[in-house]
């Protein structure tokens, strides 16, 4: 009878306790989350944490889109460079199409329990520089998605936010269709691509589609490279049709450039040299300016990465951490701009950890960062300081051949409505374009 009266104090205080540090951090929460006005991105806030990727499960290179009719699910890992084991925990944030936290209260949109600890994770193995991999599973057994729309899952310690992510929920809601085509304008048909979109309303209750229904075109789901807030140039019966001569047409662009460091035994083919240390050290060959070259066809994976050791069991915890050497010749320093790499694995943002530096001795510009072993795009970007415009073109060139995936979200929020909905997902391809 003691026995049982004790286990039953025991339970109860250890319940009270999680429920308190969980309470705890959804204060802490909210008072960081004061200014309404922020616009979330995909954004680390510790230096210890690093890779962080959201993806179908068994599939690095999928989007990070679930759909709610569907038992889709994402998987979201990280690795902790943190000597000491700290607890982490998820909160899930719903936004809407400009990534602005909306008014909904959690229970609005989620099953559940609003903030959830962590409990999936596995130690480096027999690597130089030792971390720890979280992963967690997204929704899972604890928590449960009820509407659409844009989302950003927050991952906290016990003292402060360490990341933030984004992922979509959709809706099939409704039918629609797109394509690429070369563009009519003659001074870009050799360097643009159209984005030719229509959509079918089918059932969906829309009384104004000109300020209900919010169209975004993304290039290789880029926050760089973008175009939103179109609106239909001709509605057909149910059908918003958006064939724009100009304003839907994006730069082509180049083929990513790439390196493979998933091998420190051999040289890729674009790895010039692999000095081991410490830390082994990837130099990736010279790189140049391509504005001016023709177009060249080979394979790439729009900007993605994927993490991979060849001599691996599990990638994920026995995947070394190395530094790669970037050098991009350039005979002058670009007086009125800054130049950084630019890729899926920089969080498509301008990020001063990848900016470049010139060295005016070799006449190039150089940067040597740390990432996980595996595959990589990238590209140079170059920053206007003064317009703050950016644009890959002046290192990479732009053709209408370039192989492009282009994302297409419908977005649609009735005037009383607190929240957007994502009602309509596509991705296309530029591939007919060769």
């Amino acid at each position: 009878m003691k026995l049982g009266i004790k286990i039953i104090i025991l339970t109860t205080l250890f319940s009270c306790s999680l429920t308190k540090k969980k309470d705890d951090i959804l204060l802490k929460t909210i008072e960081n989350d004061v200014n309404e006005t922020k616009i979330f991105e995909d954004k680390t806030y510790d230096k210890n944490i690093n890779t962080v990727r959201i993806h179908k499960f068994n599939d690095q290179l999928s989007d990070p889109i679930i759909f709610l009719a569907l038992e889709d699910s994402l998987k979201l890992s990280f690795d902790d460079f943190n000597d000491k084991y700290r607890k982490m925990y998820y909160r899930i944030i719903h936004c809407d199409s400009e990534w602005k936290r909306t008014d909904l209260n959690e229970t609005e949109y989620l099953k559940g329990f609003s903030i959830n600890e962590i409990y999936d994770y596995e130690n480096s193995f027999n690597t130089k520089i030792k971390y720890r991999n979280y992963f967690l599973k997204i929704p899972n057994k604890e928590i449960e998605i009820t509407k659409s729309g844009n989302y950003i899952i927050q991952i906290e310690d016990d003292n402060k936010i360490l990341l933030e992510k984004k992922f979509y929920v959709a809706e099939n809601k409704v039918n629609l269709k797109g394509n690429v085509s070369k563009v009519k304008l003659i001074e870009h048909r050799n360097t643009k691509q159209k984005i030719n979109v229509e959509i079918d309303l089918m059932n969906l209750k829309v009384s104004d589609p000109f300020s209900e229904i919010k169209l975004v075109i993304k290039k290789n789901n880029s926050n760089i490279e973008k175009i939103e807030n179109l609106k239909p140039l001709f509605i057909k019966d149910r059908t918003l049709i958006y064939d724009y001569e100009d304003e839907s047409n994006f730069w082509g662009g180049n083929q990513f450039r790439y390196f493979n460091s998933s091998s420190t035994r051999y040289l890729s083919d674009r790895i010039d040299n692999i000095i081991v240390d410490s830390i082994t050290t990837f130099v990736i060959r010279e790189d140049w300016p391509r504005q001016l070259e023709n177009y060249l066809i080979y394979p790439d994976i729009n900007g993605n990465f994927y993490i991979d050791c060849e001599t691996c069991w599990n990638s994920n915890i026995e995947s070394e951490y190395v530094n790669v050497k970037f050098k991009l010749n350039y005979s002058e320093k670009i007086s009125y701009g800054s130049v950084y790499l630019i890729g899926n694995f920089t969080n498509w943002n301008i990020n001063e950890n990848f900016k470049l530096d010139y060295d005016q001795v070799s006449k190039s510009y150089t940067k040597t960062i740390k990432i996980k072993q595996g595959y990589y795009n990238y590209q140079y970007l170059l920053l206007d300081n003064y317009s703050n415009t950016s644009s890959s073109n002046i290192f990479e060139g732009s053709h209408y051949q370039t192989t492009n995936d282009y994302y297409i979200y419908v977005y649609f929020k009735k005037p009383e409505s607190r929240h957007t909905r994502l009602v309509g997902y596509k991705k296309i391809s530029s591939k007919n374009l060769l």
